[in-house]
């Protein structure tokens, strides 16, 4: 029959799973992210009492921090499928978050998904589906983590993401940071959202307070360079690789962040955070996160999941309910949370 070209919106129609199932559909094409399905795989909106037969192909190629979040779904794939080799498809740039992944084989680029899905039973895509974003069901309790395993039909293996470090990596961090004197805090001043951000004026004045403060060293993890801060004992990492990035927070004594891709790597690396939230709720993100503390304003509006309702935070400004904390609460928390 050839090619059945449908929109991406339209994979969880029912009437495509049907096809599939007897068999009618000889390959399905999606368009929008350039891959293809064979006869024979089963796309998959739900694991079932059925089970699982051959590989299992888990896809997410975009968001750094819903990447790293939507790789918790491996651990518990790999507990309800202990015999299933299970391959985690994402992008070049993301690869590095999820290397020397113990339960899952690794794989980058369309060429490898095509390969991979040729001998592969079950496909998963996590792209592209809006029911995955808490905004989408802000009343549901449930954060990104257990919307990804819910999607799938299986409950949460852990809450906290896993990042997995070599000795060599964590040996080599020292080695970097044996001038520098502690306590280490690393900061995240870059969101992909200005609505999720904490006025930059305010980073840099905290930035250089508490250096004051502690005498320590800060690290900022911007590789933006949206932070233009200078000091003998404030380091900018810079065109540093991600694997870099990793082995040097892991020997942070703290993170103050943001709701992004750092909020979820500190979790993983086992670090003490403290998170500025906004627009989403950081109760319900750092759910798992046990070294998490939250300053968020309790109003009516907030968290306001990106709501038009409130326009003045939502076209070209800060957040009113992040622009109402100020440098000196962030530092008198971070002094706290450092003793």
């Amino acid at each position: 029959m050839g090619l059945l070209e449908i929109p991406l919106s339209d994979i969880g129609d029912p009437r495509i799973a049907d096809l599939l199932k007897h068999g009618i559909l000889s390959e399905l094409c999606i368009l929008e992210v350039e891959t293809f399905i064979p006869h024979g795989v089963l796309l998959l909106k739900r694991f079932d009492d059925q089970g699982a037969k051959g590989d299992i192909v888990v896809s997410r190629t975009y968001a750094h921090g819903d990447m790293f979040l939507a790789a918790t779904v491996i651990g518990s794939v790999k507990k309800r499928y202990p015999e299933n080799r299970i391959i985690f498809h994402t992008t070049d740039r993301m690869e590095p978050l999820v290397r020397h992944h113990p339960d899952a084989e690794i794989i980058t680029g369309d060429e490898a998904l095509k390969k991979a899905l040729h001998v592969a039973g079950v496909y998963i895509n996590l792209d592209d589906v809006a029911e995955l974003y808490e905004e989408h069901n802000p009343d549901s309790g449930l954060n990104r983590i257990e919307i990804f395993c819910h999607h799938l039909g299986l409950p949460p293996e852990d809450l906290c993401p896993n990042y997995y470090i070599t000795e060599e990596e964590i040996e080599s961090a020292v080695t970097l940071l044996q001038h520098h004197q502690r306590p280490y805090i690393g900061v995240s001043p870059s969101t992909m959202r200005k609505e999720k951000s904490w006025p930059l004026e305010r980073w840099a004045a905290f930035v250089k307070d508490i250096q004051e403060q502690t005498g320590g060293t800060v690290f900022i993890y911007d590789d933006k360079n949206v932070l233009d801060v200078k000091g003998d004992h404030i380091v900018p990492l810079i065109r540093k690789t991600f694997r870099t990035c990793g082995a040097i927070a892991y020997h942070m004594d703290m993170f103050v962040t943001q709701d992004s891709l750092w909020s979820h790597w500190a979790a993983a690396l086992g670090v003490k955070q403290l998170l500025l939230a906004s627009c989403t709720d950081g109760a319900l993100l750092s759910k798992g996160y046990p070294l998490t503390t939250v300053i968020q304003r309790e109003w009516d509006c907030s968290p306001c999941w990106y709501s038009l309702d409130n326009p003045d935070c939502l076209h070209g400004g800060y957040p009113k309910c992040l622009e109402d904390v100020s440098e000196n609460e962030v530092v008198n928390k971070t002094l706290e949370i450092l003793q």
